[in-house]
């Protein structure tokens, strides 16, 4: 049961939201900044949410799951605004230990169990069930008959879609060092930092008792036993430190994985299209490399020079004095000089290989055309050059890696070594010496650890300069708008432009200028023109794609700053240009049904089964085994240019827009697949902006 005090109502929500987004990350003065409106006249609560969300600098996501993945759902989902079955709310802060800590409207919290939680959000389900488990186990005799009821209840139930409400989350546009904070990084930080430092105490103690034993004759049991219990001790805090680092450069991944991802959909489409199939690879084999290389070479990075900077120290106070220090210090600015040279070197060999990887991917995509039309003898032409270029920077590579990790740091052991000779002869003490040669060991290890760490850090910033992008991309995520509004707007024109501009970044010439277009409902529009002259940039335009240089452009009366560009889209649905659109390699009902919640409802799979056989695509669906959970993109079922031009156009009307926007997308069907198309336009789009060649 949820306790009354945890259970808020809709016009509760504005205070319940605005807590939730503390919760998530965002600090108090931001989220009281500009609290939403109460939701009462709101006819779309959902959107509401997500605006009211926008507001305060958080996302608010739709969150919905099959019965039997409830509970460990809800492990993960806080924080979350939790929508009960009757109609009242919940908000769910954390889940430690299987209990679910809610917040009560008094602005305190309680806890429940989890699985107090999930029985209320899954009873309507079960109970639709319930009579049948009751007449099946009528008569049986069970040694737990309750047990065994709700076993058979949640199996029985199991596929039942629940709605679990809104996951409250900081969107990966934010700042990063927010995010992490968000995530529990600092405390793996400091996890890291302790367990570093006391090993490396522990490890120098060793080191120093070991070497008295040893120039002192006294190996004694006593001595043997602290060396024995030090050295055990060394090893816990460097398993310690193995795992934390190892959570934490799974955690920064992770993020960085999140902040790459986002940005990767808000590239702009020219420089996308002008990098190409290669490039994008390319800068996304770069971003693992990034993500792998800083974390885990940023660690040992950031604390091997204090290591050395300790070792320097230690050598000043032990027996070589100032000179022994003076060593040390050569031998790491010698280091420093290889680890220059091993940069210019990695720069070199990342070029080589992103040029190789792009020239791949493009040949690959374009192999069908180069076999039809290209000369035989010109198939592999450069290839064997651009191999033999990248073998010899390789090996270029290898060669400075050895000189940097393996070089340096065991001539300094020699050198090191040999540097206390005069110590030695000297009869200095025997504490002395032995802490001297105890840093000679940890400078060694601190010369290849800083080798190690600096040579990821320059791969990772040699990676940032093609991930940089990405991640800087995500910064520009869309705004989901400032008020919630219904889809459609009463007495307002469908779709308003005026005097919109725009200019490519690589032209001189604006593409577009002055250009006005009003569109009531109902309205069917077909643009004509020659290649070049602006129809599909204005398509781009008037679905958010691409943002006008100047001018204004309203659907239903409001501009894309008012509505956020997630229901601008929503309002304006697009069929691109084949060539510009993609089948993805998921399942039919997935590329037709992008434009709506996933997954999907029971409704959207039904009418996408009538929209692919108003479209004709009866028969392939006949064909395919799965039907619409067929597995379809680059690696499933193959279909023709004109199949995929009518699950496109079928995208573009499941999408439920105001306004159906299609750039060409009739060129490739036959006559008879062509007036299927038309009629199913006309039966499912009202209003329609159509761009065709004369």
């Amino acid at each position: 049961m949820i306790p009354a005090q945890a259970r808020w109502e809709r016009d509760q929500l504005p205070l319940l939201v605005e807590n939730l987004a503390e919760v998530s990350g965002v600090p108090h003065a931001i989220a009281h900044d500009d609290p939403p409106h109460a939701p009462a006249g709101a006819t779309n609560l959902s959107e509401w949410i997500e605006a009211a969300c926008a507001r305060l600098g958080v996302e608010g996501e739709p969150t919905h799951c099959a019965l039997k993945k409830v509970e460990s759902e809800l492990e993960y989902a806080a924080p979350a605004l939790i929508r009960l079955p009757d109609g009242g709310f919940v908000g769910l802060a954390a889940v430690r230990r299987g209990r679910a800590r809610l917040i009560t409207t008094d602005l305190r919290s309680c806890a429940i169990p989890l699985a107090a939680l999930r029985d209320t959000l899954c009873a309507p389900a079960e109970a639709a069930v319930t009579a049948e488990v009751d007449r099946l186990l009528d008569g049986c005799e069970l040694h737990k008959p309750e047990r065994a009821r709700r076993a058979f209840l949640r199996n029985r139930a199991a596929a039942a879609e629940i709605d679990l409400g809104w996951q409250i989350r900081v969107p990966p546009g934010s700042d990063f060092v927010t995010q992490a904070t968000r995530a529990g990084m600092h405390w793996r930080v400091l996890m890291f930092v302790a367990s570093y430092g006391g090993e490396y105490a522990l490890s120098l103690g060793a080191w120093w008792l070991l070497g008295q034993a040893a120039l002192g004759g006294r190996f004694e049991l006593g001595w043997m036993i602290a060396w024995a219990m030090l050295m055990a001790t060394s090893l816990l805090l460097r398993v310690v430190k193995a795992s934390s680092s190892e959570r934490l450069a799974v955690g920064i991944g992770g993020l960085l994985k999140q902040r790459l991802l986002a940005g990767s959909i808000r590239l702009n489409p020219d420089a996308v299209r002008r990098d190409g199939a290669g490039g994008m690879l390319a800068r996304v084999i770069e971003s693992e490399a990034l993500e792998s290389l800083a974390v885990g070479g940023g660690l040992a990075a950031i604390f091997a020079p204090l290591e050395l900077i300790a070792a320097g120290v230690i050598l000043w106070l032990g027996a070589g004095g100032a000179i022994h220090a003076a060593l040390l210090a050569a031998w790491a600015a010698t280091l420093g000089w290889f680890i220059w040279r091993d940069v210019r070197v990695r720069a070199s060999w990342v070029e080589s290989r992103m040029a190789m990887t792009g020239d791949l991917v493009e040949r690959m995509s374009g192999h069908r055309t180069r076999l039809a039309q290209e000369q035989p003898e010109r198939w592999h032409s450069g290839e064997d050059q651009a191999l033999a270029d990248y073998l010899d920077r390789s090996s270029a590579l290898d060669r400075s890696l050895a000189r940097v990790h393996t070089l340096v740091p065991r001539l300094w052991l020699l050198t090191g070594i040999a540097a206390l000779a005069p110590a030695f002869l000297r009869n200095t003490s025997e504490s002395s010496l032995a802490i001297s040669v105890a840093a000679v060991l940890l400078a060694q290890r601190s010369l290849r650890t800083l080798a190690s760490g600096f040579g990821s850090i320059a791969g990772a910033a040699l990676a940032w300069r093609q991930a940089g992008p990405l991640f800087r991309a995500a910064e520009n995520l869309p705004k989901r708008g400032a008020v919630a509004v219904s889809s459609r707007t009463s007495g307002c024109a469908v779709l308003q432009a005026h005097d919109l501009t725009y200019r490519y970044d690589d032209r001189p010439d604006a593409v577009l200028r002055g250009c006005n277009l009003t569109m009531q409902r109902g309205d069917w529009v077909v643009l004509e023109g020659p290649s070049g002259n602006g129809k599909s940039t204005l398509a781009s335009l008037v679905t958010g794609l691409r943002t006008p240089e100047s001018g204004l452009l309203l659907a239903g009366g409001l501009d894309r700053s008012t509505l956020g560009e997630s229901r601008w889209r929503r309002r304006v649905a697009y069929a691109p240009q084949s060539h510009e659109n993609h089948i993805f390699s998921g399942t039919v009902a997935f590329n037709l049904l992008m434009g709506r919640a996933w997954p999907p409802r029971y409704e959207d799979m039904a009418e996408a089964d009538e929209v692919c056989r108003d479209l004709g695509l009866g028969d392939l669906l006949a064909r395919m085994p799965a039907g619409l959970e067929q597995i379809v993109g680059e690696s499933g079922w193959q279909l023709s240019e004109g199949e995929r031009s009518r699950i496109f156009l079928g995208r573009a009307l499941l999408a439920g827009g105001d306004l159906v926007v299609l750039d060409e997308c009739f060129a490739a069907l036959d006559p008879e697949s062509l007036e299927l198309a038309y009629r199913a336009l006309h039966r499912r789009a009202e209003t329609v902006l159509m761009v065709a060649h004369p």
